[in-house]
């Protein structure tokens, strides 16, 4: 079993790395996610959208789940606005309009995936393009969603 941690990899002490196999990995390993789900496991959760606290400069949209399959959790598990995709029943994409409003309360069902953002540095240095504010390579998850309530009942 490999857990996926909440944490940014800048905020994990310094150990050696270990190499894993991507065929292993589908093969040998059941990876459980945030959530404390195995990744693609289809649930309900509860969250409320607010800003983040730690990088006042940013100041970035997260969604902070409270509660999974109607039971609440020890600590809520945060996912960043761009880490949280809508999709319609038919498995369309949506946009979010706006942003979420600071206290909305989201009710949804959704699966947790492994994702890759950003971009690796040594791309803009072969690229000659620059760096500028493009996001860091890193590996992340994010929600997929469907079927949301917004404001539920208690």
């Amino acid at each position: 079993m490999i857990a996926a941690d909440a944490t940014d990899k800048n905020e994990l002490p310094d150990k050696p790395k270990r190499e894993l196999q991507f065929v292993d990995l589908r093969t040998d390993y059941c990876v459980i996610g945030r959530l404390n789900r195995e990744f693609g496991t289809f649930v309900t959760v509860k969250g409320i959208w607010g800003r983040d606290d730690v990088d006042l400069k940013r100041r970035e949209w997260m969604f902070r789940i409270a509660a999974i399959e109607g039971k609440a959790i020890e600590k809520p598990v945060e996912f960043r606005i761009d880490e949280v995709d809508l999709f319609d029943a038919r498995g369309r994409p949506i946009e979010m309009e706006g942003s979420p409003r600071e206290g909305e309360v989201w009710e949804v069902r959704c699966f947790e995936r492994i994702v890759f953002i950003g971009t690796p540095k040594d791309w803009f240095k072969e690229t000659g393009l620059p760096y500028g504010d493009a996001l860091p390579w890193r590996m992340t998850t994010s929600l997929e969603c469907i079927r949301w309530k917004v404001n539920p009942m208690n």
